[in-house]
C-alpha cells in the first residue's frame, strides 16, 4: 500500500494543479465580455495587407492602361500633324518651282 500511495501522490499533485489551471481560466473566462454581433451598422472589416497591395497593383494597371491609351492618342495625332507638315512641304516646294520657273521665263 506504502508503493501505491507513494505512485498516487504525483497524480493527486498534477490533479491539483490542473483544477487549479482550470479554476483560473474558469474565473478569467468570466471577467471577459463576450464579442458583439456584427451588425448592419458595423463599419466593414479592415483591408488586409494583401487586400491593399491588390488594390494598388489593380490602381497601377488602370493608370498604366491609360498612359498607353493617351500614348496611342497623342500617336495619332502627331501621325496626322507629320503628314500634313509632309504634304504642306511637297505643296510649298512646288510652288516655290512654279515661281522659279515663271521668274526664268520673265526675266
Amino acid at each position: 500500500m506504502t508503493a501505491l500511495a507513494a505512485q498516487d501522490r504525483p497524480i493527486r499533485a498534477w490533479m491539483r494543479v490542473l483544477d487549479e489551471i482550470e479554476g483560473a481560466v474558469s474565473r478569467r473566462l468570466a471577467l471577459v465580455e463576450e464579442p458583439r454581433a456584427a451588425t448592419a451598422d458595423a463599419a466593414p472589416p479592415a483591408p488586409t495587407p494583401l487586400q491593399v497591395l491588390d488594390d494598388r497593383l489593380a490602381q497601377m494597371q488602370a493608370r498604366l492602361e491609360r498612359a498607353e491609351q493617351d500614348a496611342r492618342d497623342a500617336d495619332a495625332v502627331l501621325l496626322r500633324e507629320a503628314e500634313a507638315h509632309r504634304r504642306w512641304t511637297e505643296e510649298t516646294a512646288t510652288a516655290r518651282r512654279r515661281l522659279a520657273d515663271r521668274a526664268q521665263g520673265v526675266g
